[in-house]
């Protein structure tokens, strides 16, 4: 009765080849409008990382961690955000090596966890992240940010907790989500058709004219923001405006490698938001306006998230003098 039982999960859910051959203990954890959800007690727990310990992936996985997102939910230092932390033993599903991977790679029918993950790293990818994961630990009166985000730390009974504004949580899932950015920017309110040129807090400058008698170095978006470069005659390059790409001109401003930027206002205020937390950079706005850049044409509006973080764009748009063209 036990086999034919947990074959009857196993055909339920959909996945005959990825529930695990453990001892029949089963929990319902919850329930949906298709059904119950069933996890074994104690989580999955049979695979092994095959990189635990290794130094090298580690240091792999420390970097995948940072590249895709990961630290907007969870922070930089593993120690939670909006989400858990990760650097303790509290575990939903279960903490064994097994489950983790699982969750990531988006196959527990009840997690919250984005499932985008599962999509863009491969297994090995995941069990490096995991590697790292196993690095990450703040009991027993560690020191640093307990919780990753600045501002946290710890006291005698842990970490204190950090009150982050629904605004800036919202922002972190998008930046964790990238794809959602094709939905976020075109939304955010009065900035659809404006542009505006992002500069180097080098340059004593403050119209386009003066780039031209500096011979700045520039990039600009590809498109209306590459043409109007042109018009100026300004010596520009073009960059990549995908979801993955389009900051990359404001991080070589940060570094020093750039002078100045022409990007759709909404990509610049995202970027700003994400990589100038210090208020460094300078913009100015543009009196030119033109459609928002391919790609990014499309549905406006969305979750709660999208709302929440496009006024935080605007208002960070805002913070730099850039004021709504009404649009």
């Amino acid at each position: 009765m036990k086999s034919s039982m947990k074959n009857g999960v196993r055909r339920y859910l959909g996945r005959e080849n990825t529930l695990p051959n453990v001892g029949f203990g089963w929990v319902v954890v919850g329930v949906a409008s298709l059904g119950l959800f069933f996890v074994p007690l104690g989580g999955y727990g049979a695979t092994k990382n095959p990189y635990q310990n290794d130094p090298k992936a580690i240091e792999e996985g420390k970097k995948i961690w940072f590249s895709v997102g990961c630290t907007g939910c969870h922070g930089a230092g593993g120690g939670g955000g909006m989400c858990p932390s990760v650097g303790d033993d509290i575990w939903v599903f279960g903490g064994d090596d097994e489950t983790l991977f699982r969750l990531i790679k988006g196959q527990i029918p009840q997690q919250t966890m984005p499932r985008t993950f599962g999509q863009i790293l491969s297994d090995d990818q995941i069990w490096k992240v995991l590697a790292f994961v196993r690095t990450l630990k703040f009991a027993g009166g560690s020191s640093g940010s307990a919780t990753g985000v600045p501002g946290a730390s710890m006291d005698a009974h842990g970490p204190t907790t950090v009150s982050i504004p629904m605004e800036e949580r919202s922002c972190a899932v998008i930046a964790a989500n990238r794809r959602l950015l094709t939905t976020l920017l075109p939304s955010v309110p009065g900035y659809r058709r404006s542009y505006v040129c992002v500069l180097s807090s080098n340059l004593s400058v403050d119209s386009i004219e003066g780039l031209v008698s500096k011979k700045a170095q520039v990039r600009a978006e590809k498109g209306f923001g590459e043409a109007l470069a042109k018009r100026w005659k300004l010596p520009v390059q073009a960059f990549d405006d995908s979801v993955d790409a389009f900051e990359t001109p404001v991080e070589e401003i940060l570094a020093g490698k750039l002078d100045a930027a022409i990007l759709w206002a909404p990509m610049a205020g995202f970027a700003l938001w994400h990589l100038d937390k210090g208020h460094k950079l300078k913009v100015l706005p543009l009196k030119e306006t033109a459609e928002p850049p391919e790609g990014y044409r499309g549905q406006s509006g969305g979750s709660g998230y999208v709302e929440k973080c496009a006024q935080a764009i605007a208002a960070v748009l805002g913070s730099y003098g850039v004021k709504p063209s009404g649009s």
